[in-house]
């Protein structure tokens, strides 16, 4: 590569890890890919793979280098097939700069937004960077998410950057105008948009109080079994400082019960007794297994809803897993490099994957009346269709348990926070998130946070929420967006290929 192409990517590289979480200066991302294009510009197909490959690990470097304070396999995996997207882009528009000329960067919202897809699905699924989270602290820009989804969101930021570059790239005044003009218009309407919403939204008074407890244990200090009563002792002096703010549901973070709470009798009536005591339900992350005959034993991770007054529970398997920490993918075909992984990266677990969408019902306190709501568990909340699903099944606000203790003080926790952002949007639905170490928070569904606790401190954080059950346009028809983009990248296939000259030859022949 050339010098000039080195500076290109590496002013793209420090563009969009300026735009993320923590830093989230996310009017970085507007302009942040424009280097890029001008590094593709006159690259070959090898160049411009290796472009890409470049660009998605100096952004990976940058912004996900936390995910090695935890699992360094896993960090690794991240370094090796997550750029391996920003290569497939560049690969792409080259394919396509080569057949339609420097037009063909218009197509590159098109082929990002499939990538962006792509990556969030299967086992080696990780859709932790879409561009789209770089604007979560400008949350006026992306009010418009309740009718595409976070993928709407990228194909504007990038979108954003295919006009820009045309503007720095063209000479013609004419041409120089009307591209202005539309940087304006793709600017200023989503901004007059949020604007309207944000001032016109339905305002009421808040319907439930819920109770979030963060007890800020150390992630590897809680699995010992002599600290167990110790951690049961945290959550039980926390949670009773709710007792007097009469709240309708409490939320224990991402296995607060470090245990097989549903098959552990004396720490499962300590929940209960709790519950009872304080007249509400208590949601608590925990472990579960299954356990068929002639079948080797399930072990999940999971969230189990004690109800007060009556035996009943409810519980949720994670059904995301985090690849290469909850479970090796495809490991059913490779158990024998799976035992060896394990025994010698003792962070490597083998959990199995939940198969339900659960919707939790429960009796309020402030109302009396009968409410609805679904959990995800900390990585789930980074697929949006995910909970799209979830809120069409009836969920009236969203709950999310993690813990991000594993990752230190690091960007982790905070990139974390901020993806639920997009979530609130999405379905206008109240999320309710409660961490172990932080940071818990409340998010409004127009994706401004209420409240929310200080990283690394023992917390308990009470807040008030509005049960939704009218549907968005992307909870409703999750797919059209999705399949407009489809049609998009179909059509330019097509014509891309009418194009080429081997085609031409092709119809020649057929046709003289």
């Amino acid at each position: 590569m050339k010098l000039r192409d080195w500076i290109f990517i590496f002013l793209s590289a420090i563009s969009m890890i300026l735009a993320f979480p923590p830093i989230s200066l996310g009017f970085f991302a507007w302009v942040g890919l424009v280097p890029f294009f001008f590094a593709l510009e006159h690259s070959d197909w090898k160049s411009a793979f290796k472009k890409g490959f470049l660009l998605g690990i100096l952004v990976a470097l940058g912004t996900l280098y936390w995910i090695g304070w935890a699992t360094w396999i896993g960090f690794g995996f991240v370094l090796c097939i997550w750029p391996l997207y920003w290569a497939s882009v560049a690969l792409l528009l080259n394919w396509a700069i080569r057949v339609f000329g420097p037009i063909a960067f218009g197509w590159a919202p098109v082929v990002w937004v499939l990538m962006e897809w792509l990556s969030s699905l299967g086992p080696l699924a990780f859709p932790w960077n879409m561009v789209a989270y770089t604007q979560t602290k400008m949350p006026v820009f992306i009010q418009w998410a309740c009718f595409t989804g976070a993928l709407g969101i990228s194909f504007w930021i990038v979108g954003l950057n295919v006009l820009l570059f045309f503007l720095i790239q063209t000479r013609n005044r004419i041409a120089r105008m009307r591209l202005i003009l539309g940087v304006i218009l793709a600017l200023g309407i989503p901004f007059l948009y949020g604007m309207h919403v944000l001032s016109h939204r339905e305002k009421s008074e808040p319907l439930l109080k819920v109770g979030l407890v963060q007890g800020n244990v150390d992630p590897y200090k809680k699995w010992s079994e002599s600290f167990l009563d110790s951690n049961f002792v945290i959550y039980d002096r926390l949670s009773r400082k709710l007792k007097n703010d009469s709240v309708d549901l409490i939320v224990w973070p991402e296995t607060a019960t470090a245990c097989f709470l549903r098959h552990r009798f004396v720490y499962l009536n300590w929940v209960k007794f709790l519950a009872d005591t304080l007249h509400a339900p208590i949601l608590t992350g925990t472990l579960d297994y299954e356990w068929k005959e002639n079948q080797n034993a399930k072990m999940f991770n999971s969230a189990i809803l004690v109800h007060p007054h009556t035996w009943t529970l409810d519980i949720y398997r994670k059904m995301r897993l985090v690849p290469f920490s909850e479970r090796v993918p495809f490991s059913e075909h490779f158990s024998g490099i799976v035992s060896f992984l394990q025994k010698y990266i003792p962070e490597i677990g083998d959990y199995s994957a939940g198969d339900s969408l659960v919707v939790f019902s429960f009796r309020a306190n402030t109302d009396r009346q009968w409410h609805t709501f679904s959990t995800v568990i900390c990585y789930e909340s980074v697929f949006p269709y995910l909970i799209q699903k979830l809120v069409f099944k009836g969920a009236e606000f969203l709950v999310i348990i993690t813990n991000d203790g594993w990752f230190g003080n690091t960007s982790g926790p905070r990139q974390h926070a901020q993806i639920a952002v997009l979530r609130a949007i999405e379905t206008r639905r109240w999320i309710v998130r409660c961490a172990n170490t932080g940071i818990s928070e409340i998010i409004d569904p127009w994706g401004r946070v209420i409240a929310s606790t200080p990283w690394n401190q023992e917390a308990v954080l009470v807040a008030g929420i509005s049960p939704v059950s009218k549907r968005t346009f992307f909870v409703q028809y999750p797919w059209v967006f999705l399949g407009m983009v489809w049609i998009a990248f179909g059509g330019g296939v097509i014509l891309a290929f009418s194009k080429m000259k081997i085609v031409q030859r092709f119809l020649n022949r057929v046709h003289p």
